[in-house]
């Protein structure tokens, strides 16, 4: 998509804008221009749309300042209003409140034909989404095979530097029902909360999740970024939760392939220890874990350390599986095993007994505990 900054670039001198409030909030990509004239329509609107009034329905002070209020609650990225007939002078307080807002509101004068603006305008809108769609391929194509995405070096060169470093987000949103409509809505209102992303970047969905592309963007700038994104549309997308996960900063074009599994696997991890966020280089052991995409070899691992237990209790209706993982949870202590499985201390003692004979094992030798502790993180893995 083209940022407000970019079209005002291209047009202002052509169709004579005047940007008169709300230069900061320009960094905000178009995705379309209405006509605006019943305050009704504003409801219908998305977060990327550009509004444009004759100011037929708001020649009032008020009238227009309750319509560039609701344009702000919907998030659209600006409003444009043709002078000259109907509203001629912008009040100081529609101004004041525009730049306290960061709310852009620009002038078209009367004479320009605004049929012809707005065809011109949603062309270049049109155009640049055209263009996403199409970059977007190309990386859907990398991440399956990453020799492909050499094949479209050149191509991606006019978009990104291509021998800089690619960083990947995946953003998955909580709610797995949602229509075609809907899902562009949604990208439409998270795109509008990250707010400035100060590099070249591509959105788009692929596998039911939303990816964010960035070119030569330092991590922590997009973890803060991701972070700023969260605390925002926490007010605004009450009902719509969502997990974050960040890959690594990897080095040229091919790399975004591999980029793409890591922040997968950073995404597994904020789902499985119910965080909002998550990176890839930050989750320790478990980006091994979360790596691994053959999952028979995870359930083979899981049986192959655990299989006495489970076959014990199975047998016996005991729960020796359930107590071996709090005891390696929180170092045998005995106690507090007891207490969080609301069971005598003697019971445990000798469930524990039971498992070192079934195991083998003394249980300590702090390698073999960690094989087991690992073999109940993949069983964690592997029931969610």
């Amino acid at each position: 998509m083209i940022s407000l900054d970019d079209l005002y670039v291209q047009v202002q001198e052509q169709y004579k804008l005047n940007w008169i409030a709300g230069k900061k909030g320009g960094v905000h990509p178009v995705g379309w221009v209405h006509l605006v004239e019943d305050p009704k329509i504003i409801q219908f609107l998305w977060s990327n749309d550009l509004a444009l009034t004759l100011g037929v329905g708001f020649q009032s002070e008020q009238a227009l300042m309750d319509c560039i209020i609701r344009l702000v609650q919907r998030n659209c990225v600006g409003l444009i209003i043709n002078t000259g007939e109907y509203i001629n002078e912008i009040p100081e307080s529609i101004i004041h409140y525009c730049d306290q807002h960061n709310f852009p509101l620009l002038t078209l004068p009367w004479e320009i034909h605004v049929n012809l603006f707005i065809k011109d305008i949603s062309i270049r809108c049109q155009q640049a989404t055209i263009n996403d769609e199409k970059i977007a391929s190309y990386f859907i194509k990398g991440f399956k095979n990453e020799e492909k995405l050499d094949q479209y070096r050149e191509e991606l060169s006019e978009y990104f530097d291509v021998n800089n470093d690619f960083q990947i987000t995946v953003i998955d949103v909580l709610k797995k029902d949602e229509t075609e409509i809907q899902k562009q809505k949604i990208q439409a209102r998270l795109r509008f909360y990250f707010g400035n992303i100060n590099c070249k970047y591509l959105f788009f969905w692929y596998e039911d999740h939303l990816i964010l592309i960035t070119n030569s963007l330092p991590l922590p700038n997009l973890y803060s970024m991701c972070e700023k994104m969260i605390h925002v549309s926490k007010s605004k997308l009450g009902n719509l939760p969502i997990r974050i996960g960040i890959g690594s900063s990897l080095h040229d074009l091919k790399s975004t392939a591999k980029n793409y599994k890591r922040a997968k696997a950073a995404l597994e991890y904020a789902h499985r220890f119910e965080q909002e966020l998550a990176i890839f280089s930050n989750i320790g052991f478990y980006q091994i874990l979360f790596s691994v995409e053959d999952k028979d070899i995870l359930n083979d691992y899981y049986h192959e350390c655990l299989n006495p237990l489970i076959e014990y209790d199975k047998k016996h209706h005991s729960q020796l599986e359930l107590t071996f993982e709090y005891y390696l949870k929180y170092n045998g202590a005995i106690s507090i095993i007891a207490q969080e499985l609301f069971t005598h201390r003697n019971t445990i003692n000798y469930r524990i007994q039971k498992i070192k004979t079934l195991l083998d094992s003394d249980l300590d030798d702090s390698q073999e505990l960690f094989k087991y502790s690992l073999a109940y993180m993949v069983k964690d893995k592997e029931e969610e």
